[in-house]
């Protein structure tokens, strides 16, 4: 077998590894994506891309009141003792920052979800909305050639056996 030689090898094609590589390209790096299963994707495609980043722009643009301290403190009742708080905190520190980068250099967008609330709002720490964000809808003829490797979503989120909608339009059209 050849060597392959890159600057940054990323195991797994979900929505880290996407992210951690068009960051290290983006930085000018050589990179390589590396994947166990023959389709591209992981397990973002069956979690519909939404995301938790609590303190983002687009939460401090709709007045949402939040802070790291806060959701640090909602990790911490929700973890307990398996909380690594030096992770926690830069998490919170960082998913803003990886959230705007996104947001200016790529054409993956996410819209604010201000009233879908924590898993556990009443818990100390959590909100009743404005930390989690969803992708907008991505035109799929954007990927090429590359359409027919994505790993297809999960029944749940597909109509007329198999079109992929938006999550916000999902309740509109199942019966």
């Amino acid at each position: 077998m050849d060597e392959i030689i890159c600057d940054v090898l990323v195991v797994g094609s979900g929505a880290s590894g996407f992210a951690t590589a068009l960051t290290a390209r983006h930085l000018g790096l050589d990179v390589l994506i590396a994947e166990k299963e023959p389709l591209f994707g992981g397990t973002t495609c069956f979690s519909a891309g939404v995301i938790w980043v609590p303190s983002s722009s687009p939460a401090r643009r709709a007045h949402i009141k939040d802070s790291d301290e806060l959701a640090l403190g909602y990790l911490k009742q929700e973890a307990g003792n398996r909380l690594n708080e030096a992770m926690a905190s830069s998490y919170l520190t960082n998913a803003p920052k990886m959230l705007d980068f996104f947001t200016a250099e790529t054409h993956v967008k996410f819209d604010l979800l201000p009233t879908m609330p924590d898993y556990h709002p009443a818990t100390p720490g959590g909100v009743g909305g404005g930390r989690s964000l969803r992708p907008r809808v991505f035109d799929g003829r954007r990927l090429g050639k590359w359409f027919d490797k994505l790993r297809p979503p999960i029944k749940t989120m597909t109509i007329f056996g198999g079109m992929m909608v938006g999550s916000a339009d999902l309740p509109h059209l199942q019966m």
